[in-house]
C-alpha cells in the first residue's frame, strides 16, 4: 500500500501494477465519538482501517472494494483498473448517532448519509420542554406546544433525508446497469436492482447478503472490533443446484432456467495463521422456484460471533516465523478460537 496524505499529489504507481485509492473522510464539527473505525478491504482481504486515504496496490482487472464498520458491511463498490491506472473512491462517514451506513462512491462524494448533526438540537428542545413542565405551571402546555414545532419540523426533515439517502444509495450502484452484458455466472448489483429484461426466457434469482458480527477477546466483548484480529468475516460461499456462483456481501443476481433450484449458502470463518478455530455454522439451504420472466428474491442475514483468544508464546513465535518466510498472516497476538454463524432469511 502507498500513503496519500490530504493535500499531497497522487503517489506514483510501481511499474506493472494498478491502484485503488480509498479515502475515508469525516465532517468538520463532528463530535469526537462520531468518527468510528472503518476497515477497507479489496477482494475480501482487509487492507487498512481508520480515517484518511491509502492506495492499495493490485493487479489490472475487476475488483470488489468494501467498507466495514463495527456492525458489519457498510458499502461495496466494483471497480475496474488497467495497468498503471488508479481508481479513486471516497467514503463519507455518516452524520448520525445511530447505525446508518455510508456509501462508497467515486470521488468527490457530495452527499452525506444521515441526519445526525441536528440530534443534539432536538435533545435540547426536549430537555427544555421537561424544564418548562416543571417551572412553567399553567403555561407549560403552551411552552411545550411552541417547543414541539421545531422538533416536529426536524422529524419531518429527517424522514425526507432518509428517503433521499436511500435513493442516493441505489443511484450509486451503477454496477447494476451492466448485469447481463456478458455470460458471467452472476452479476454484482451493489444496492441496486437487476435491469429490466435481464430474465429473457429465463428467470432471475436475486440474493442479498448482510452481516452482523460480534467479537469477543478472551471472553470479553469489544465495542468497536473493526480493527481487531479475527474481525474480518469472509464472504459466504453460494451454490445454485450444486454449482458454485460468485457471491459477496450486498446483492448479486443470477439468470437461471425456470424450475426449482437448490440454493445453499455457507458462512466462512475468519482466516488464521497458527490456530484452527472451532466452527459452528450450519449452511442455509432453500429450494427456490424460478419463473420465466420473473425475479425471485432471497434476503439473507449472517449473524456471526467470533471468539478470539490470546496466542501462547509458542504460537507467537510460529507466527513470526511464518511472517519471516513471507507468509500472509493476520496481525496481532490474538486469533479466532471459535466461530459461530447463523444464516436467516428476512
Amino acid at each position: 500500500m502507498l500513503p496519500w496524505p490530504d493535500g499531497a499529489p497522487a503517489p506514483d504507481l510501481p511499474a506493472g501494477s494498478a491502484g485503488i485509492a480509498v479515502r475515508v473522510r469525516t465532517g468538520q464539527g463532528d463530535q469526537p465519538r462520531w468518527p468510528k473505525i472503518y476497515a477497507v478491504g479489496v477482494d475480501d482481504r482487509p487492507m487498512w482501517h481508520g480515517l484518511g486515504r491509502m492506495v492499495v496496490l493490485t493487479g489490472p482487472g475487476e475488483h470488489l472494494v468494501e467498507i466495514r464498520d463495527r456492525f458489519g458491511v457498510a458499502s461495496m463498490r466494483r471497480v475496474r483498473v488497467a495497468d498503471g491506472q488508479m481508481a479513486r473512491l471516497e467514503f463519507w462517514t455518516p452524520a448520525t448517532l445511530g447505525s446508518a451506513e455510508g456509501v462508497l462512491a467515486p470521488e468527490p462524494v457530495r452527499h452525506r448519509i444521515g441526519a445526525g448533526p441536528s440530534n443534539p438540537v432536538v435533545f435540547g428542545f426536549m430537555a427544555a420542554g421537561l424544564i418548562a413542565m416543571v417551572f412553567a405551571g399553567r403555561a407549560a402546555p403552551f411552552v411545550l406546544a411552541a417547543l414541539a414545532v421545531p422538533v416536529l419540523g426536524y422529524l419531518v426533515w429527517a424522514r425526507s433525508k432518509r428517503r433521499a439517502d436511500d435513493r442516493y444509495r441505489v443511484a450509486a450502484s451503477t454496477e447494476a446497469a451492466e448485469a447481463g452484458r456478458d455470460d458471467a455466472p452472476g452479476w454484482f448489483l451493489g444496492d441496486g436492482s437487476p435491469p429490466d429484461g435481464l430474465a429473457g426466457d429465463h428467470g432471475v434469482l436475486v440474493v442479498t447478503g448482510a452481516l452482523r458480527r460480534t467479537l469477543t477477546i478472551n471472553g470479553h466483548g469489544v465495542l468497536d472490533p473493526t480493527g481487531e484480529a479475527g474481525a474480518w468475516v469472509p464472504w459466504p460461499e453460494l451454490t445454485v443446484a450444486g454449482t458454485p456462483r460468485p457471491f459477496s456481501w450486498r446483492t448479486w443476481c443470477y439468470r437461471l432456467p425456470a424450475g426449482e433450484h437448490e440454493l445453499v449458502v455457507t458462512a466462512r470463518p475468519p482466516r488464521t495463521s497458527v490456530t484452527v478455530p472451532e466452527i459452528d455454522a450450519e449452511p442455509f439451504v432453500r429450494t427456490v422456484t424460478i419463473t420465466a420472466g420473473a425475479v425471485t428474491r432471497v434476503d439473507l442475514l449472517v449473524t456471526a460471533t467470533v471468539a478470539t483468544r490470546a496466542l501462547t508464546p509458542a504460537e507467537v513465535r510460529r507466527q513470526a516465523y511464518l511472517e519471516a518466510l513471507g507468509g500472509d498472516t493476520p496481525d496481532g497476538f490474538t486469533e479466532p478460537a471459535r466461530f459461530t454463524a447463523r444464516i436467516t432469511a428476512a
